[in-house]
């Protein structure tokens, strides 16, 4: 439980220093209680399904105004932060959850009355219970209490005077990424209603146009992974890898990258028994393609690859990352996110990049 309330504590004092840059843009208050259920992504979880999951969400938004132009082009975004907690149906085996995230709404339709949003969040989650070999055996999707939390929604929201009420549906996500076995995963999805109330309301400004770079680049990026592998209890084996990427903007908002991961996944030695590491064996290569959102300096990425070398293939052909990249510089940036096998996470991957050159 400190372990939550500190990662809470630091998720929202984030957004509370962040918010203080941006104190005068357009604030509410947001409330959304929802209905949804636990999809049953593997054959051995379909006991954990006892009844439907009710959550409910308190946000805090704030919406820009304009001051940059990259704003105006996504529609005068809005960020927030929300505190979560979700009934489970299944208290006795997975227990209830709570948790907050940090997330941005983009707008696809923005009308005086009317307005159309994907929200895309993500942040730490609790679960109160936990997989336990004596104690709490039957929970075989989650091994830890403290886990990411990743949600996406579409909100449709009516406008009044001082605020807005709507419906949405979305989609919520709690994994460990696989640091602690087992990690099959809750996935989520939900019906929302949406009700927000304005506490604060500034004139939209219209800054003016500046042109983005739309040559190629070249970006090298080392990151650093650790994973349990079964049986449950056992230490965290270390994932190294290399990406080496070309990267493209298409416009203001989007662009791709493509290329090549460089891997040494020393967990694939001990998913065979080995006393000993067999270094070739543990090498992969993939070959990778993404979409980039581009929100200024924050990067939004989700991709898929297919293994070039993977002579142990645990996991199939293909693999999938949705992460960010924060550009620190024009050159360097930090890179986070989930590698997955389809539905399944595998590894939290976090790590350092370098822009090599920009193609003219």
């Amino acid at each position: 439980m400190k372990k939550i309330l500190l990662s809470l504590s630091i998720i929202w004092c984030t957004f509370a220093s962040f918010s203080q840059h941006i104190f005068d843009n357009n604030q509410s208050i947001e409330f959304r209680p929802k209905v949804g259920f636990l999809i049953a992504h593997h054959m051995n979880m379909a006991h954990l399904i006892k009844s439907h999951f009710f959550s409910g969400e308190l946000s805090y938004c704030i919406q820009t105004k304009g001051k940059h132009y990259w704003q105006k082009s996504y529609k005068y975004p809005t960020f927030g932060a929300s505190i979560i907690f979700v009934y489970t149906g299944n208290p006795q085996v997975i227990g209830n959850g709570f948790g907050s995230i940090l997330f941005i709404k983009l707008p696809f339709v923005q009308k005086e009355r009317v307005e159309f949003n994907a929200k895309i969040g993500g942040g730490l989650g609790y679960l109160t219970k936990r997989f336990n070999q004596l104690e709490n055996p039957k929970n075989v999707a989650i091994g830890s209490h403290l886990n990411l939390l990743i949600n996406f929604a579409l909100d449709l929201t009516f406008k009044f005077k001082k605020g807005y009420l709507g419906f949405g549906i979305d989609f919520s996500h709690f994994s460990n990424s696989g640091t602690v076995l087992p990690n099959l995963g809750l996935n989520i999805p939900s019906v929302s209603v949406i009700y927000g109330f304005q506490t604060k309301k500034q004139p939209l400004l219209n800054p003016d146009f500046k042109p983005i770079n739309r040559n190629w680049s070249m970006q090298l990026t080392a990151n650093f992974s650790a994973h349990q592998v079964f049986p449950t209890g056992g230490k965290l084996h270390p994932v190294y890898a290399v990406t080496a990427y070309m990267n493209k903007r298409f416009n203001e908002k989007s662009g791709m990258f493509m290329g090549i991961d460089f891997l040494y996944n020393e967990a694939l030695n001990h998913k065979l028994g080995r006393s000993s590491p067999v270094i070739w064996d543990v090498l992969q290569t993939g070959a990778f393609i993404a979409y980039d959102l581009n929100i200024n300096k924050l990067k939004i990425y989700l991709g898929m690859g297919i293994y070039l070398k993977n002579d142990l293939n645990p996991n199939g052909l293909f693999y999938h990352k949705i992460g960010i990249r924060y550009e620190f510089s024009e050159h360097f940036y930090a890179n986070i996110a989930v590698k997955t096998h389809w539905a399944q996470a595998n590894y939290l991957e976090c790590g350092i990049g370098y822009k090599l050159f920009v193609k003219k």
